[in-house]
């Protein structure tokens, strides 16, 4: 991931806040983040308005960044795998 957006020459205060965000994300369901999804979205949602009492305009951005980076690797890491399967030896 870190990779990726340094490619796309994001900020490092943006990688960092990216990077930071998917991290908790991670460290709350004790689990990489390529292996959570739709359902540990919804649930890490729902724990930063009503455990960590964070209001949406926090809380909004938080979800819509984890969703986003997680698609985004997902994707990429998929398509790693499928073009070396299709690229001649």
């Amino acid at each position: 991931m870190l990779e990726e957006l340094q490619r796309l020459n994001y900020a490092e205060t943006t990688i960092r806040h990216y990077i930071r965000t998917v991290e908790d994300f991670a460290r709350r369901f004790n689990c990489a983040p390529d292996r959570l999804g739709p359902r540990h979205i919804r649930e890490f949602q729902a724990e930063l308005f009503q455990k960590r009492k964070l209001s949406p305009n926090s809380v909004i951005p938080k979800v819509i960044l984890t969703t986003l980076t997680l698609s985004a690797t997902l994707l990429l890491s998929r398509l790693g795998v499928l073009l070396s399967r299709i690229s001649p030896g």
